[in-house]
């Protein structure tokens, strides 16, 4: 008797364990052995609801760089799990039904800022591929998914993706250019073209399907839809020390004879006006938020045409560094892939983050819920247009009135959720300094309802869908244990349900 990969041959009573078994007079089956585990699932997730058959809700798998998508039936029970991408052809050497088919080998890292939406018997996942800096998107038709690139030749690009689809049940992805490659062509952006290295040049950009079931790149028009050149880090192309000696990073001559001596661990001794000692500084120490236009990008479709929701991060440089100050902005490309004027939503302090917008079903209103970082809260764009000089509702302040003085900061990560009834609309959001997802309604005006989970540090990547008849949310807990007196992470997926109405 000889068993498949992963599993192994063995006595029916399990006392016994070998490789082959050839005994006629006893009976033998095939166990499966341990399947790999991952301990750092559920960033970079997004949920849809896939008809009356479930729920989809895509993810990064951090211990591997795979794109995972967990599928659940419409009681919320999870049903399977799809490792998508990431996973090299390879021995299976665990239990198949283990994470990645029972494959150790590392594969290429792809699988973070994902989204996902469904049209029909259809799925689609958008994602960035780290290994090569290219946006990607796998579709599943029936039971099986296929990958392919989108873009990429051209830059860094795919941070940020966000999926949708049109009236006609066409894809569309949003997404951001962190930076230019050597042949991409300044004249693709909107007037006045940028000047500056394209190293430094950032874009948003707008990827719309030809076909439903689209198979490779020729399938896609791609759109540039806005530009800005970012600042040169500190000390860009620096081949000698780059150092702080209080005035801002700069790149400077290495020295000696510094007193008092410098500390090994976080100076050098550097020559500015005579020796004296700086902090050290990694020009590849980028702040987590990137510079430039289309970051945070989220789209939804009007019919035909695309919305676009993006925040254009830029700000004067203090001491040799960008202080960042975030605007929201609207745009919207039409049928024919002709692009409006962006709308400033809103650009009142550092604001912005982490948009998402939606298009109330039956009025088609514009709904464009973000976080407003210089005062800590949600806010909430509703307009039969994109427009400036809306007035902004807050959905959520941050203020607990169980904890009087104490003020939260609210809708790090968000969604709006439309329900079946005119005017029903929710946020579901992460409450980022207490740890919990938070559930907001609207019906004359916003109220917060009772948090959605509370234990440990959830609501991470916060989404929601209304799906047979209850508003579901997914979200990662992010925790870390202790395995052998070492701290491991361990990271997962959670699954909420919310009201019916």
């Amino acid at each position: 008797m000889t068993c498949n990969a992963g599993f192994i041959a063995t006595f029916k009573d399990n006392r016994n364990i070998w490789d082959t078994c050839k005994l006629p007079e006893v009976k033998c089956v095939c166990a499966e052995l341990p399947g790999l585990v991952s301990n750092d699932i559920g960033r970079f997730s997004a949920l849809a609801a896939n008809g009356t058959e479930g729920l989809l809700a895509s993810m990064y798998d951090g211990k591997y760089g795979d794109l995972v998508v967990y599928r659940y039936d419409a009681t919320g029970t999870r049903v399977g799990v799809d490792y998508v991408d990431g996973v090299p052809q390879g021995q299976v050497r665990y239990g198949p039904s283990g994470a990645r088919g029972g494959v150790v080998e590392p594969g290429p890292d792809v699988g973070r800022y994902t989204d996902i939406a469904t049209s029909g018997a259809r799925a689609y996942v958008s994602y960035y591929d780290v290994t090569n800096g290219d946006l990607k998107v796998a579709v599943r038709d029936g039971t099986s998914w296929a990958s392919h690139t989108i873009d990429g030749a051209n830059g860094d690009v795919g941070l940020y993706s966000s999926i949708a689809i049109d009236s006609d049940g066409l894809p569309g992805i949003a997404y951001f250019m962190r930076s230019a490659g050597a042949n991409f062509n300044a004249s693709d952006c909107p007037a006045p073209t940028p000047t500056g290295a394209l190293k430094d040049l950032t874009a948003l950009k707008f990827a719309r399907a030809k076909i439903a079931n689209p198979r490779s790149d020729a399938d896609w028009t791609i759109r540039v839809v806005a530009c800005l050149s970012k600042p040169p880090p500190p000390c860009d192309g620096c081949t000698n020390t780059c150092a702080d000696t209080g005035s801002g990073p700069a790149c400077l001559t290495t020295a000696t004879g510094c007193m008092p001596a410098c500390d090994m661990n976080t100076e050098v001794c550097v020559s500015s006006n005579g020796p004296k000692c700086g902090k050290k500084y990694n020009p590849s120490q980028l702040i987590d938020i990137p510079l430039g236009t289309g970051v945070f990008a989220s789209l939804a479709f009007n019919g035909k045409n695309a919305v676009i929701a993006y925040m254009q991060r830029s700000g004067p440089t203090v001491n040799g560094r960008v202080v960042p100050d975030g605007d929201l902005y609207a745009v919207q490309v039409d049928a024919q892939n002709v692009r409006g004027m962006p709308v400033l939503i809103d650009g009142v302090g550092d604001t912005g983050y982490f948009p998402d917008v939606k298009i109330e079903p039956a009025t088609k209103q514009i709904a464009i819920a973000f976080h407003d970082f210089s005062t800590k809260s949600l806010k909430f764009y509703l307009a039969a247009q994109l427009q400036t000089g809306v007035t902004l509702e807050t959905i959520d302040n941050g203020v607990d009135m169980a904890r009087p003085g104490e003020q939260g900061f609210v809708g790090t990560d968000t969604a709006i959720v439309f329900g079946p009834q005119s005017g029903q609309v929710w946020a579901v959001y992460q409450d980022a300094t207490r740890g919990d997802l938070k559930l907001a309604k609207r019906t004359s005006a916003w109220s917060v309802q009772t948090p959605l989970a509370t234990e440990g540090a959830v609501g991470f990547f916060a989404d929601g869908v209304y799906a047979n008849g209850r508003l579901w949310a997914t979200h990662a807990r992010l925790k870390s244990k202790l395995v052998t007196g070492q701290p491991e992470l361990d990271n997962v997926l959670l699954l909420q349900q919310g009201p019916q109405n």
